[in-house]
């Protein structure tokens, strides 16, 4: 027993002297992790966004590094969350459709941190299965009236504990249902690439309303945080599953593959820094161990980007990958997408190109509302050129994508 504390804490204090000086092998860091849900790279205060107003996350990116080019691996809540978790591609995990569940014999981010010593904890949305493969202490939605909220008083009590905590909090902001929102679709001013018709600007404000839900959420729990006087020795990681709806989500556009993503760790990581390296959420589970004095696991497929965090690296990956399947989603057909995107360049790999594609953001109804959807308004009111070609861009995908992301941000031009 003698034995291994002693190979425990060289391999802390290793590790530790690998990023900083500071952290000693009693001083492992905390973890706290946001989650929002279908919350867009764009729709940020910080970034310039004249319509959302996110005044905690924008005080924050002054905090910390801003991971500009980090994405998940794919633009759907299930998946994106088992590669997050388990540091595998969804091919190899077993989820790479929504809904679906992982290979149980897949090891994942509480198995890592429970072995180090940390108390690991999810409160909020879950949406990865099965429990066995992701053992976290669940602390769910609390119910008030008819809406849920997330359970601050237990984050409270996680925070304050003895152990060493990684809290993982999973907004259901800005998902759907959407609340009620601050602006007026006549004051929207909409994305490049999205058709302007009423209901587009009616699901944008509404959703924009939710952003800023999200973000005041996120200061709630960083109040938490500071009150609980761990902060200085607390990574805190704030980023999103993937894009928001139309030509983002369920896709391999990089608005919905690409997620803002800030980390900051006072003293570790430099203040209002900006990396462009490469990283997906798959490199996640191999740097929290690894900040954490642990080793990660040579059989997963994300590697470490603790180089990139402590100044030491610009660089990360050559490469990202993205992958679409719509099995598992509403009213979703065979079509297959995938993607690799360089630091200028995406393709896309449309393999049922023959096919129209369908799912929940382009059927022509509405099937909860029992009224027209989006896909059905464009349609209808594709009076101009740039209407009408959205509306074939949305069903119909040529069997090749190549976009230039220096000249062609929103993806406009194969």
């Amino acid at each position: 027993m003698f034995r291994i504390l002693v190979h425990t804490a060289l391999g802390l204090l290793l590790c530790a002297a690998s990023f900083g000086q500071r952290l000693s092998a009693v001083e492992r860091p905390n973890f706290l992790i946001y989650i929002a849900d279908d919350h867009g790279r764009d729709e940020y205060g910080f970034k310039g966004n004249p319509n959302v107003q996110t005044p905690h996350i924008d005080h924050f990116r002054e905090q910390g590094m801003l991971l500009s080019r980090m994405a998940t691996p794919t633009a759907m809540c299930a998946p994106s969350r088992s590669a997050l978790y388990t540091g595998l591609w969804p091919q190899r995990n077993g989820c790479f459709m929504n809904h679906g569940s992982t290979h149980k014999n897949v090891r994942s981010l509480p198995h890592y941190l429970k072995a180090l010593g940390y108390q690991v904890v999810l409160s909020g949305k879950s949406h990865v299965k099965p429990k066995s493969v992701y053992p976290f202490t669940y602390h769910k939605f609390k119910k008030i009236g008819g809406s849920k909220t997330l359970d601050f008083s237990r984050m409270t009590k996680v925070m304050n504990g003895e152990d060493p905590f990684c809290l993982v909090v999973a907004s259901n902001e800005p998902h759907r249902p959407y609340g009620s929102p601050r602006l007026q679709p006549q004051d929207i001013i909409l994305p490049d690439y999205l058709p302007d018709t009423p209901l587009m600007r009616d699901v944008w404000r509404k959703y924009l309303g939710d952003c800023e839900r999200s973000d005041h959420e996120f200061g709630k729990v960083l109040s938490l945080l500071a009150a609980s006087e761990k902060r200085d020795n607390t990574v805190v990681i704030y980023t999103s599953d993937h894009g928001h709806v139309s030509f983002a989500k369920w896709s391999c556009y990089q608005r919905g593959l690409e997620v803002t993503t800030i980390i900051s760790w006072p003293d570790q990581i430099k203040t209002n820094s900006e990396s462009q390296a490469l990283i997906s959420f798959i490199d996640v589970v191999p740097t929290l161990i690894e900040l954490a004095g642990g080793r990660a696991p040579t059989d997963i497929d994300g590697k470490s980007f603790a180089d990139v965090l402590a100044g030491r690296s610009e660089n990360h990956r050559s490469e990202l990958f993205g992958i679409h399947t719509n099995r598992g989603t509403l009213n979703g057909n065979a079509f297959p997408i995938r993607s690799i995107t360089t630091d200028r360049y995406t393709l896309i790999r449309n393999d049922n190109h023959s096919v129209s594609q369908t799912n929940i953001d382009n059927y022509d109804r509405d099937l909860k509302l029992r009224k027209d959807g989006l896909l059905a308004e464009w349609k209808r009111m594709a009076t101009s050129s740039f209407i009408r070609e959205r509306v074939q861009a949305m069903i119909a995908r040529p069997p090749i994508e190549l976009y230039d992301l220096q000249a062609d941000l929103q993806q406009l031009n194969n």
